[in-house]
Protein backbone atom coordinates (compact mmCIF):
# COMPACT_ATOMS: atom_id res chain seq x y z
CA UNK A 1 0.00 0.00 0.00
CA UNK A 2 1.05 3.79 -0.60
CA UNK A 3 2.88 5.05 2.52
CA UNK A 4 5.17 8.40 2.67
CA UNK A 5 8.67 8.89 2.29
CA UNK A 6 9.33 9.23 6.17
CA UNK A 7 7.41 5.88 7.67
CA UNK A 8 9.05 4.09 4.23
CA UNK A 9 12.61 5.60 5.64
CA UNK A 10 11.26 4.17 8.88
CA UNK A 11 10.39 0.86 7.75
CA UNK A 12 13.27 0.57 6.42
CA UNK A 13 15.60 1.40 9.48
CA UNK A 14 13.93 -0.99 12.06
CA UNK A 15 14.57 -3.82 9.17
CA UNK A 16 10.64 -4.52 8.60
CA UNK A 17 11.06 -3.91 4.88
CA UNK A 18 12.97 -3.88 2.16
CA UNK A 19 13.58 -2.75 -1.47
CA UNK A 20 11.63 -4.62 -3.88
CA UNK A 21 12.75 -1.85 -7.07
CA UNK A 22 14.18 1.39 -6.82
CA UNK A 23 11.99 2.88 -9.97
CA UNK A 24 9.20 3.34 -9.16
CA UNK A 25 10.09 2.90 -5.38
CA UNK A 26 8.66 -0.20 -4.08
CA UNK A 27 9.45 -1.55 -0.47
CA UNK A 28 8.17 -4.64 0.62
CA UNK A 29 7.21 -5.71 4.51
CA UNK A 30 9.51 -8.89 6.06
CA UNK A 31 7.54 -9.02 9.03
CA UNK A 32 3.87 -9.91 7.05
CA UNK A 33 2.50 -12.52 4.83
CA UNK A 34 -0.01 -11.23 2.39
CA UNK A 35 -2.89 -13.67 3.02
CA UNK A 36 -2.65 -11.70 7.08
CA UNK A 37 -3.11 -8.42 5.51
CA UNK A 38 -6.21 -6.62 4.69
CA UNK A 39 -5.68 -4.54 1.49
CA UNK A 40 -7.18 -0.75 0.79
CA UNK A 41 -8.79 0.01 -2.19
CA UNK A 42 -6.26 1.53 -4.84
CA UNK A 43 -7.36 4.64 -7.71
CA UNK A 44 -5.08 4.94 -10.39
CA UNK A 45 -5.50 7.71 -12.20
CA UNK A 46 -4.25 8.77 -15.82
CA UNK A 47 -3.84 11.84 -17.91
CA UNK A 48 -6.08 11.00 -20.45
CA UNK A 49 -4.40 13.29 -23.35
CA UNK A 50 -0.96 11.93 -22.49
CA UNK A 51 0.21 9.16 -24.60
CA UNK A 52 3.27 7.78 -22.61
CA UNK A 53 4.32 8.90 -19.19
CA UNK A 54 7.88 9.92 -19.44
CA UNK A 55 9.93 10.50 -15.96
CA UNK A 56 11.67 14.54 -16.52
CA UNK A 57 14.14 13.94 -13.61
CA UNK A 58 17.01 13.22 -15.57
CA UNK A 59 16.09 15.65 -18.00
CA UNK A 60 15.67 18.41 -14.93
CA UNK A 61 18.88 17.40 -13.78
CA UNK A 62 20.97 17.99 -17.21
CA UNK A 63 19.76 21.19 -17.29
CA UNK A 64 20.63 21.95 -13.71
CA UNK A 65 23.77 20.87 -14.60
CA UNK A 66 24.59 22.55 -17.47
CA UNK A 67 23.33 26.06 -16.49
CA UNK A 68 25.86 25.52 -13.54
CA UNK A 69 28.42 25.24 -16.08
CA UNK A 70 26.97 27.89 -18.13
CA UNK A 71 27.92 30.28 -14.39
CA UNK A 72 31.04 28.68 -13.64
CA UNK A 73 32.39 29.59 -16.94
CA UNK A 74 35.00 32.02 -17.34
CA UNK A 75 36.51 33.83 -20.27
CA UNK A 76 39.98 35.69 -19.40
CA UNK A 77 38.96 35.19 -15.89
CA UNK A 78 36.15 36.85 -15.74
CA UNK A 79 32.42 35.65 -15.43
CA UNK A 80 28.91 36.54 -15.87
CA UNK A 81 27.44 38.75 -13.21
CA UNK A 82 31.18 40.22 -12.49
CA UNK A 83 31.09 43.40 -11.05
CA UNK A 84 33.99 45.07 -13.61
CA UNK A 85 35.70 48.18 -14.01
CA UNK A 86 36.86 48.67 -17.43
CA UNK A 87 38.45 51.98 -18.32
CA UNK A 88 38.67 52.23 -22.38
CA UNK A 89 41.06 55.03 -23.50
CA UNK A 90 39.95 55.91 -26.60
CA UNK A 91 37.00 55.31 -29.38
CA UNK A 92 33.00 55.90 -29.09
CA UNK A 93 33.28 53.81 -25.50
CA UNK A 94 36.23 56.00 -24.21
CA UNK A 95 35.71 56.67 -20.64
CA UNK A 96 35.18 54.21 -17.64
CA UNK A 97 32.06 52.17 -17.07
CA UNK A 98 31.28 50.43 -13.33
CA UNK A 99 28.93 47.82 -13.56
CA UNK A 100 28.38 43.65 -14.02
CA UNK A 101 29.88 41.94 -17.26
CA UNK A 102 28.39 39.56 -19.39
CA UNK A 103 30.67 37.81 -20.97
CA UNK A 104 31.81 36.18 -24.56
CA UNK A 105 33.96 33.77 -25.53
CA UNK A 106 35.61 35.98 -27.83
CA UNK A 107 36.48 38.39 -25.09
CA UNK A 108 34.41 40.95 -26.19
CA UNK A 109 32.00 41.72 -23.42
CA UNK A 110 29.16 43.69 -22.35
CA UNK A 111 29.15 45.70 -19.09
CA UNK A 112 25.63 46.54 -17.42
CA UNK A 113 25.93 49.92 -15.71
CA UNK A 114 23.67 52.45 -13.96
CA UNK A 115 23.63 56.12 -14.48
CA UNK A 116 21.40 58.55 -12.88
CA UNK A 117 19.02 55.66 -12.07
CA UNK A 118 19.33 54.28 -15.56
CA UNK A 119 20.09 50.99 -16.58
CA UNK A 120 22.67 51.43 -19.43
CA UNK A 121 24.57 48.29 -21.44
CA UNK A 122 27.47 48.95 -22.92
CA UNK A 123 28.42 46.60 -25.50
CA UNK A 124 31.79 45.42 -27.07
CA UNK A 125 34.14 46.46 -24.50
CA UNK A 126 37.83 44.00 -24.68
CA UNK A 127 38.60 42.02 -21.84
CA UNK A 128 41.98 43.70 -21.65
CA UNK A 129 40.34 46.91 -20.39
CA UNK A 130 38.45 45.43 -17.38
CA UNK A 131 39.68 45.06 -14.45
CA UNK A 132 37.78 42.81 -11.55
CA UNK A 133 36.02 44.80 -8.38
CA UNK A 134 33.72 41.99 -7.16
CA UNK A 135 33.17 38.35 -8.19
CA UNK A 136 29.69 37.19 -8.64
CA UNK A 137 29.37 35.48 -5.84
CA UNK A 138 26.06 35.32 -4.99
CA UNK A 139 25.54 38.50 -2.83
CA UNK A 140 24.55 42.25 -4.08
CA UNK A 141 26.62 45.01 -3.97
CA UNK A 142 26.44 48.77 -4.54
CA UNK A 143 28.13 52.13 -3.95
CA UNK A 144 26.93 55.18 -2.01
CA UNK A 145 27.66 58.37 -2.61
CA UNK A 146 26.91 59.56 1.17
CA UNK A 147 29.44 57.65 2.94
CA UNK A 148 32.84 59.10 2.75
CA UNK A 149 34.39 57.64 5.39
CA UNK A 150 35.56 54.39 2.73
CA UNK A 151 34.43 52.18 5.40
CA UNK A 152 32.82 48.65 3.88
CA UNK A 153 29.58 48.61 5.19
CA UNK A 154 26.98 45.34 4.84
CA UNK A 155 24.31 45.62 2.63
CA UNK A 156 23.49 42.87 1.01
CA UNK A 157 20.92 42.21 -2.30
CA UNK A 158 21.12 46.24 -3.20
CA UNK A 159 20.52 46.76 -6.60
CA UNK A 160 22.56 49.54 -7.61
CA UNK A 161 25.90 49.84 -8.86
CA UNK A 162 27.05 53.09 -9.73
CA UNK A 163 27.81 55.22 -6.59
CA UNK A 164 31.03 56.27 -5.18
CA UNK A 165 31.93 54.13 -2.20
CA UNK A 166 31.19 50.44 -2.25
CA UNK A 167 29.10 48.39 0.15
CA UNK A 168 30.65 44.80 0.99
CA UNK A 169 29.06 42.14 3.44
CA UNK A 170 31.27 42.21 6.62
CA UNK A 171 31.71 42.98 10.32
CA UNK A 172 30.90 46.69 11.62
CA UNK A 173 34.61 48.03 12.24
CA UNK A 174 32.95 48.80 15.68
CA UNK A 175 32.18 45.67 17.04
CA UNK A 176 34.12 42.58 17.22
CA UNK A 177 32.91 39.54 17.19
CA UNK A 178 35.65 37.80 18.85
CA UNK A 179 34.12 37.86 22.11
Amino acid sequence: MPCTEKRARLLLARGRARVHRLVPMVIRLTDRAADSCALQPLRLKLDPGSKTLIHRGKQISEALTARRQMRRKRVHGFGTGDMVRPEVPSGVKAGIHIGRVAVRASGSFNIQSYQDGQSIVVQGISHKHCRVIQRADGYGYFFNRANNTGREQARPKARNAARSALYLPGMNAEVSRAN
